[in-house]
């Protein structure tokens, strides 16, 4: 078995097997590392990409939650969770999508939390609306087009 120094090194390496399609090595070397290196956030986010990658889905959530657990203040990794979860739990998911655009302000996490409360049916109005600052009104309409439950939102809009 082979010790990483640093949780950065083993991920760099695990990011070469990964670039080689070559998964299963990426993931020996991320699950041995994290033995020694469980605090890690960094590392749970690359094991939970690379489970993820494989289809080993609860494997994936459970890193990226302790990825997020470790560094509750990282955008990124709340987002990437909503993500994940947004099928399954998608109250959790909306909550993600939040604290994640709150924090950064990044455009493309508005537009999750706007499709996540159109896709739970849940007021989307004000989100959208906001979402119109970022993005054209054809993007806005066609977002709000796939859930019938939202399609008057641009002639309330107007």
């Amino acid at each position: 078995m082979a010790v990483f120094g640093t949780a950065r090194t083993a991920v760099e390496l695990a990011e070469l097997y990964k670039e080689t399609n070559r998964d299963t090595k990426a993931l020996e070397v991320l699950n041995q590392t994290v033995l020694i290196h469980s605090t890690n956030a960094l590392l749970h986010h690359s094991l939970a990409l690379t489970y993820w990658r494989t289809q080993q889905v609860s494997q994936s959530i459970t890193h990226m939650r302790q990825a997020l657990e470790i560094e509750p203040q990282n955008a990124q990794y709340a987002y990437l969770l909503g993500l994940m979860l947004v099928e399954n739990e998608p109250k959790k998911a909306l909550t993600l999508f939040e604290s994640a655009y709150i924090q950064q302000g990044n455009p493309q996490y508005l537009y999750s939390l706007c499709e996540a409360q159109l896709a739970a049916t849940e007021q989307a109005k004000n989100c959208l609306t906001q979402l119109g600052k970022y993005y054209p009104e054809t993007v806005i309409t066609a977002l709000s087009n796939k859930y019938p439950t939202t399609r008057n939102f641009n002639e309330n809009n107007k």
